[in-house]
């Protein structure tokens, strides 16, 4: 006679199993490259990465290390017979960052994954530029933005409090005023 303790083990087994080639299906659907996923926010909160030279932040739905490549991964709930012109400007944004925070690695190209297709964005030199260029413009034509509060707090959470002229800040010393 089989003890019930086998038959649980047995289950526990083929749960786990079916579990790993559900993720897999899922992986393949959705075009993630492989490697090993060293960021992610498709299913949890990944937090924002930062270029500081740039100025801009943002979140990939996945980052992939495969040797000593960095691949992003974005995906779009919607279809598409081609990239979309905002989809590939913050594809490009992904590589300015990602080239700026895993430094020593290469981030050759992305891949923008619509509902009905995935498309592989390659890193050039032309749509980098093109990127840093909006930026840039979008700086000059709007400015820094005007402070709108008394809240050190606030300015000590914001990403523009280190090149802000109004800002309630003191960077004269190694912490802001506000801090004991």
């Amino acid at each position: 006679m089989i003890s019930p303790i086998a038959y649980v083990l047995v289950a526990l087994i083929l749960i786990s199993l079916a579990g790993i080639a559900a993720a897999r299906k899922r992986k393949a659907y959705t075009s993630i490259p492989r490697g090993r996923q060293i960021y992610g926010d498709l299913q949890s909160r990944g937090q924002t990465l930062i270029s500081r030279r740039y100025g801009i932040s943002g979140k990939p739905d996945a980052v992939v290390r495969k040797g000593n490549s960095i691949i992003p991964y974005e995906y779009k709930s919607t279809d598409a017979d081609t990239p979309r012109d905002g989809h590939l400007m913050q594809m490009g944004a992904y590589f300015l960052i990602l080239e700026e925070e895993f430094q020593g690695y290469r981030v050759p190209y992305g891949i923008l994954k619509y509902r009905n297709q995935a498309f592989r964005i390659d890193n050039t030199v032309e749509l980098r530029t093109r990127v840093a260029f909006t930026v840039d413009r979008m700086r000059n034509d709007f400015g820094m933005p005007e402070r709108n509060h008394d809240n050190p707090r606030r300015c000590a959470a914001c990403s523009f409090s280190s090149r802000c002229d109004q800002t309630l800040l003191n960077y004269e010393h190694s912490q802001p005023q506000w801090m004991p």
